[in-house]
């Protein structure tokens, strides 16, 4: 292997790992919206619900496209 392609997956390898820690940050962000929900059930404040909300939906799409910008790295380490 030359130093091109040594280099080019060593940037992949970490933009997939920065990936990552977004995707776990995402997780918990959904995480913490579905239980600011389940406390909204107990006590029931509009504001605390569109909060949760937010959070949940915020998580979920992020989670989707940071999937996808993980499987087009996946697939350029594949063709290296």
């Amino acid at each position: 292997m030359d130093d091109h392609k040594v280099y080019e997956l060593t940037r992949l390898n970490l933009a997939y790992q920065k990936q990552v820690i977004f995707l776990a940050a995402l997780i918990l962000l959904t995480i913490l919206g579905i239980g600011l929900y389940i406390i909204n059930i107990y006590r029931f404040d509009f504001a605390l619900f569109i909060v949760s909300v937010v959070m949940i939906i915020t998580g979920l799409i992020g989670a989707m496209t940071i999937d996808q910008k993980m499987k087009a790295i996946s697939k350029k380490i594949k063709g290296l």
